[in-house]
């Protein structure tokens, strides 16, 4: 009995033109994803003998997430979802802080180099009128420069500066509590999931939660040159329940029946 059930798995991957890597890819990207994966294939399978597709890949991910390679992988994936601590403001404030003077050291490098170079432009000018036009150009220039330099070193200047680095820095306060909030939130659900049974009961639940009013009796009508749901409340549903939809009444019934099982024995 087993040969023969193994010989029917090779025969569903090669009905759904894919190997058996693959399908535990489908699976595991079902998993750690948002919406349900499957091969094009899927939708060339008559109905008639989509429950019995639904069985053998329920077997196989049920058989797939007890190996040493899904745990590896799942590890992996998990490490990666890891939420990202927010940054307190007093570090924003220093990083920023130290930027805007590596930034006005690069601005006054800039300036030198551009002052340097119309310099020497000037002595390569041989017509006195264009001389003449660049050499006001480089006073009105260096002119400019020293008023904004005046302007920034100014004491009104500074202390316009320093009060908004008081704002600043109180918005800064004030995002990095709701940060800290959500951060701790999402630090609280990344840590549920640890362990992988956990994430596979969430979507069998998921799954059976979307399955659970499916109308598959629903009628569809074409605009423009595609198939929608005649009930607009049916057309405005997710993709995973529009799926449910297409996937048939028997073939969703037998993988609700294989996601309750698994959950009990879960």
């Amino acid at each position: 009995a087993f040969t023969s059930f193994a010989f029917y798995f090779i025969d569903v991957f090669s009905d759904l033109g894919i190997t058996k890597m693959e399908a535990e890819n489908y699976i595991y990207r079902s998993l750690v994803g948002s919406n349900f994966q499957f091969p094009a294939k899927c939708k060339t399978i008559s109905m008639p003998n989509r429950p019995e597709v639904v069985t053998v890949i329920g077997s196989l991910a049920k058989a797939y997430t007890k190996t040493d390679n899904f745990k590896n992988e799942y590890e992996k994936w998990w490490l990666s979802q890891a939420p990202e601590k927010p940054e307190n403001p007093q570090e924003r404030l220093s990083k920023e802080k130290e930027k805007a003077v590596a930034d006005q050291l690069e601005n006054e490098k800039s300036s030198l180099e551009g002052i340097n170079n119309f310099k020497k432009t000037i002595a390569e000018t041989k017509d006195p009128a264009l001389k003449k036009q660049f050499e006001e150009a480089l006073k009105t220039m260096i002119a400019t420069q020293a008023e904004m330099k005046k302007l920034i070193e100014s004491p009104d200047y500074q202390n316009q500066m320093k009060e908004m680095q008081k704002y600043v820095a109180v918005e800064y306060e004030r995002e990095f509590k709701e940060k800290t909030e959500k951060y701790e939130t999402d630090y609280k659900n990344w840590q549920t999931i640890k362990n992988p049974t956990l994430l596979i009961k969430q979507r069998l639940n998921q799954f059976l939660e979307i399955s659970s009013d499916i109308d598959f009796n629903a009628k569809l009508i074409t605009k423009n040159n595609r198939q929608v749901f005649q009930n607009e409340t049916y057309e405005n549903k997710n993709n995973n329940w529009k799926m449910c939809f297409r996937a048939g009444k028997t073939s969703i019934e037998t993988a609700r029946l294989l996601a309750t099982n698994w959950l009990k024995e879960l």
